[in-house]
Order: structure tokens, then sequence, then C-alpha cells
């Protein structure tokens, strides 16, 4: 297996199903220049799929110690606005990329060094492959990701990575105050951008509080942790949901992101 299937996850067939990149995004360029432009002076290692989704790397400064970490390639299809009853009004949301935020601790330096000789460590790459598997989720399910939108890592969620107790994500807007640093849309032409929308994880009680009471309810507690934690990846950071009696469900089965059995 391919250093590649391992990072992301899953057996890779040599030849694929169809021709020709299935995520060459014809806005690489803009996406490219867009995160160099708002995160300058940084060294980036990229990692693509035989389909040509690429996950880009961008390493943390003195000035901004935290990576950032994007997708481009899932901005190279269309998004089925399912459940919309009015889509040519709502026609820019089906074109997005992710992104992330994660601290400088984050032990990814071995990555960065030599790629292609690292044996990736899933509790060292999970949030890379969260990301992988969201930009992939529209095209491969026929639906869309757009802002306040949640993903729960099975059901019932289950922890992300052995190491973690996030067990699912909720999409925000890096344009509003949602991280260390304003990120606006990829501009393409008057008429035409790429949204952006940050991933953050998030544990089983925050995304029940979500479903309850809103995105807007939750995106604004993650506000109120100290250094931008709620939206920079942060294990063990201390759950914003409101105290409730603990009923943890034990399931014990595969994690979603987590690395293939044989």
């Amino acid at each position: 297996m391919s250093f590649l299937s391992r990072l992301f996850g899953g057996p890779e067939p040599e030849e694929p199903a169809h021709e020709g990149p299935l995520y060459n995004t014809p806005y690489a360029e803009n996406i490219i220049t867009h995160f160099e432009e708002n995160f300058p002076g940084r060294t980036t290692i990229e990692w693509t799929d035989k389909d040509g989704m690429r996950i880009r790397l961008m390493a943390p400064t003195e000035q901004e110690p935290y990576y950032v970490a994007y997708t481009v390639g899932m901005s190279a299809n269309l998004m089925e606005l399912d459940n919309m009853a009015h889509n040519r009004q709502y026609a820019y949301l089906r074109t997005a990329e992710l992104m992330m935020y994660l601290p400088a601790s984050w032990p990814m330096a071995g990555l960065l060094a030599k790629p292609a000789q690292q044996d990736p460590d899933p509790e060292t790459c999970w949030p890379l492959r969260m990301l992988y598997h969201l930009a992939c989720m529209p095209q491969k399910q026929h639906t869309w990701l757009g802002s306040g939108h949640s993903i729960p890592n099975g059901d019932p969620a289950r922890p992300l990575a052995p190491n973690t107790e996030f067990s699912g994500a909720v999409l925000y807007l890096p344009a509003e105050k949602n991280g260390p640093k304003t990120v606006h849309p990829v501009p393409i032409k008057v008429s035409k951008k790429v949204l952006l929308y940050v991933v953050v994880p998030v544990y089983t009680d925050e995304m029940q509080e979500k479903l309850a009471s809103g995105a807007g309810c939750l995106e604004a507690d993650l506000r109120e942790l100290p250094d931008f934690t709620g939206f920079i990846v942060t294990p063990g950071r201390p759950s914003v949901a409101p105290p409730q009696d603990p009923e943890e469900d034990e399931d014990e089965g595969r994690y979603a992101y987590g690395p293939e059995e044989d």
C-alpha cells in the first residue's frame, strides 16, 4: 500500500474507474495563490490522490504559530443542492473548498521533511484524513456541504482517532472571525468565487447542542474559547456544550477516518 493510501485510508486501485482526474479543479491556481497571499512565508507540502484531490499543508511561522491545511479539488465539481427549492438563487453555494487550522505543536515535522518515507501515524494524520474525506463527500454522495453543516463520525458517532474524543465536525465560514485570521472566499472573477469553510472537530455533546440550538449558538460558544482553540484543532480542549448527564457510547467499531484494516 502506497504512502497516499496509508495517509488517506482505503485501498488504492491500480487503474482508475474513469478517464482523467475527477478533482482537477480549474481554479487550482487561484486557490493556491489565495492561500499564499493570506498566509505568506510558509513552507508547503502537498499530497495528491489518484483522482486529483490535493491536500496542502502550510507550516507554522514565528508570527503565526499554527499549521494551515486546505483542499484543492472539491471545487472541480458543482455540488448538488438537495432540498433547496430555488437552486438558481443559491448557485454560488455549489463551489467550495475546505481548510483547517492545527497548532504548531502538532507532530507534523516528519511529514513536512520526508513525506514519501514516512509511515503516517493515525494519531497524527486524522485531521488531514478527515479533511480529505469531507472534500470527496459531495461528489461521492451526490450532496453538498455548507456553513453550519455537521458531519458525525458514524451512527452513533465515535471518536475520530484513538487519541481524541472528537467525534465529528462542523463547518463554519473563516471570513466571520472563525479562526486566528479572517480568510475570505477565493476570488475568480467579478461574479464568481470559491467559498471556503473551516472544518472544526467537535465532541458528541457539542454536536448534540448544535442540533438542538443551532450552528450559530455553537459558533458563538467556540469563539469564547481563548487563543482561537475553538477553531484550531486542539485535542483536550474543554467542551463548550452545557453540562449534561454523561451517557457514554461504548461502541468500539472502526474509526471512520482511521486506518483501513486488511
